[in-house]
């Protein structure tokens, strides 16, 4: 069982994905609990989640009621990704993310692609500006909460 908070996470992706990318591998019992804490608070009228296996995950399905995936091509995204988290980083720390990301981690996007894309509910482009891709995800929201 793979833990989502490994440190060796690019290399833990990689694998997961060279055998077979079955997102039940994961054991995601943290996550769930503190799910179920907030659902149990009943003061929420949503909870938004930053999960990348859509409905894939036997554990967190059924909590799920609309998902959402923001398409963002694979260069795009580790650009961002880099300026976001390697700031003030040394260079050798950026190349070692570089590195990973091409031995094991890319393989691990692609996948995502293949089967998490096609079970979310909304594709959203990824290209748009985070106030856009923002106002899109509260549109469908409203609309889901309508019917």
């Amino acid at each position: 069982m793979m833990t989502m908070n490994s440190r060796a996470f690019l290399d833990d992706l990689g694998k997961w994905a060279d055998n077979g990318a079955d997102y039940n591998d994961w054991d995601l019992t943290p996550f769930v609990k503190d799910i179920e804490l907030l659902l149990d608070a009943k003061s929420l009228n949503y909870i938004l989640l930053d999960y990348p296996f859509a409905y894939l995950h036997h554990d967190v399905s059924d909590l799920i009621n609309v998902a959402f995936y923001i398409d963002t091509p694979l260069d795009i995204a580790m650009a961002r990704r880099l300026l976001r988290d390697f700031r003030e980083t040394a260079n050798e720390r950026v190349h070692e993310e570089l590195e990973a990301y091409l031995a094991q981690g890319r393989s691990a996007y692609l996948v995502m692609d293949e089967k998490v894309k096609p079970n979310s509910d909304f594709i959203i482009d990824g290209l748009l500006s985070l106030d856009i891709i923002t106002k899109k995800i509260i549109e469908k929201i409203g609309e889901e909460d309508a019917k």
